[in-house]
């Protein structure tokens, strides 16, 4: 019998394994003979398919904590794998051991330096406040740790600062700040400050954030132009 899952991955177009304990295979090791890319990809979309229909939502939230954390597992469907924990969170289904994996998971990698995984983990906590025992006071200390390592890449400490911020962390805008003025730090984290300033800041950062209104930069001109505006 073609099940509702089935019908789900046929009207989305993907051409993938249709029992379920072939799917819950596939998204543990993938198809030999997939673009490693591509893969990742349908692995993607197929999960999001199953996270959303009766019946596969816990076998599906075992394989995603499963492959998290298998160092060996490649590392792009990894961080797949991790903004995907907070909706399994969430699913109708989930059962309390396997919400408490997932915190215990997404608590554990939010430490873990390589490539985007912090920074994905801090959201994937972030969006579980409403939903769990996870406070503001977790988050920020999270996010400082981040901000303050130099073993987190760039793109984990836009997110930390972005997340700083919503939570209305002390310490964010003097970080923002001081980003913003120090040209050697990395663009991405200086546009992302100054993305910050323009959304908590006052008129006095417009001394920071003018002279930037100009640069060849575009990524920082843009940011700066569009600070501008709200700052006025």
């Amino acid at each position: 019998a073609v099940t509702e899952v089935d019908s789900r991955v046929e009207a989305e177009g993907l051409k993938l394994p249709s029992k379920l304990t072939e799917q819950i295979q596939f998204l543990r090791f993938g198809a030999d003979s997939k673009d490693d890319i591509l893969g990742v990809v349908e692995r993607n979309d197929l999960a999001d398919v199953l996270l959303q229909e009766s019946g596969s939502q816990v076998p599906t939230a075992k394989v995603l904590i499963e492959v998290i954390r298998d160092v060996n597992s490649d590392v792009l469907w990894r961080d797949y794998c991790l903004q995907k924990l907070a909706l399994a969170y969430r699913a109708d289904e989930m059962t309390e051991e396997l919400r408490s994996q997932i915190l215990e998971t997404l608590r554990a990698m939010v430490r873990n330096p390589l490539i985007s995984c912090s920074g994905t983990s801090l959201l994937g906590l972030y969006h579980l406040r409403d939903f769990s025992f996870v406070s503001d006071d977790e988050l920020i200390k999270a996010a400082n740790v981040i901000l303050d390592g130099k073993e987190f890449a760039t793109a984990n400490k836009v997110t930390a600062l972005q997340v700083a911020v919503l939570l209305h962390d002390k310490d964010a805008l003097t970080r923002a700040r001081e980003w913003t003025a120090d040209s050697h730090a990395p663009i991405q984290l200086r546009s992302s400050a100054i993305a910050a300033i323009a959304g908590n800041g006052d008129s006095g950062d417009l001394r920071l954030i003018q002279p930037l209104c100009d640069s060849r930069d575009f990524r920082l001109r843009y940011a700066a132009r569009a600070a501008e505006q709200k700052l006025k």
